[in-house]
């Protein structure tokens, strides 16, 4: 919480200061404390084989424009929505969210999945595979680059997803500053998920459920990735630990956290936010 205080501070010192009160009226009595809500805009973007993609972009109430974006890509039969409650807590962290929706999906918490709607139109079925949503997170990624074109970039990816990030990262390694892989596996018929991990070469952040049988599939993949890069949390017989991203909305502070605290200490390192002192002036940004 210290981290995400100072990270948020920082960013908010550096806005023009508040006006004193007139000295000549006593100041009014302080409003209590409130969030600024966080409201997605809905986005969309043509990809090559006609296809719509759709994405939710949660920007920050102030100025983010060097501030660091977390592209997300959900779990298979999902939708975007699986990051509404994450990217609240993103923005805490002076972070906006972009979640895409990919073709290999249907809906979470009642949000239909509209890239899949699109792809069953325009290319009439209905099934499809990772590997072909793996052009999705292609498509995705350019755009995160266009929409956000000076800040850092943190790719997540959740489930089958995790897989088709590894690969985009291995295949174009200026597409991700730095990747934050839940529950990957070998989800693509036919390719090497381990093998494309090798070829990482952006500090990465690997974690899966930890049951043993999702261990085992994980586990391979985060030992390919070169050992300076990586911090891998295999969190096996831990009670209530989730599947995918959702272990980083858990109820539980503990398990929650300890994801939060890997994932924040990466944001910071990689994107620093200095708080100001008198003697400083403006928010320095390294």
């Amino acid at each position: 919480m210290i981290l995400r205080f100072l990270a948020l501070s920082a960013l908010l010192l550096a806005q023009d200061p508040p006006k004193p009160p007139d000295q000549g009226t006593p100041p009014a009595k302080p409003a209590p404390a409130q969030e600024v809500e966080l409201k997605a805009t809905t986005l969309k973007r043509v990809c090559p084989d006609g296809v719509t993609l759709s994405g939710d972009f949660y920007d920050l109430p102030f100025a983010s424009e060097e501030r660091p974006t977390i592209v997300c890509f959900h779990m298979e039969n999902g939708s975007r929505a699986e990051f509404a409650k994450i990217a609240p807590r993103f923005a805490e962290f002076s972070c906006c969210t972009f979640a895409i929706d990919l073709r290999t999906g249907k809906a979470t918490d009642g949000v239909a999945n509209e890239t899949a709607a699109s792809a069953a139109s325009v290319l009439n079925k209905t099934t499809f595979t990772n590997e072909e949503a793996f052009a999705d997170v292609v498509q995705g990624l350019k755009w995160a680059r266009e929409l956000r074109p000076t800040g850092k970039f943190f790719v997540l990816g959740s489930g089958s997803s995790a897989a088709l990030v590894i690969a985009a990262a291995a295949r174009t390694p200026a597409c991700a500053d730095a990747l934050l892989l839940f529950s990957p596996g070998e989800d693509v018929t036919g390719w090497s998920i381990a093998a494309e991990a090798k070829k990482v070469s952006v500090p990465t952040y690997v974690t899966c459920h930890g049951t043993v049988s999702e261990a085992s599939r994980t586990r391979p993949i985060g030992n390919s990735i070169d050992k300076n890069l990586r911090k891998m949390v295999i969190p096996i017989g831990t009670p209530g630990a989730a599947r995918g991203s959702a272990v980083l909305v858990k109820t539980d502070a503990a398990l929650r956290d300890r994801h939060w605290y890997a994932v924040v200490a990466m944001i910071l390192k990689l994107a620093p936010v200095t708080a100001p002192t008198p003697a400083d002036g403006p928010l320095k940004k390294s």
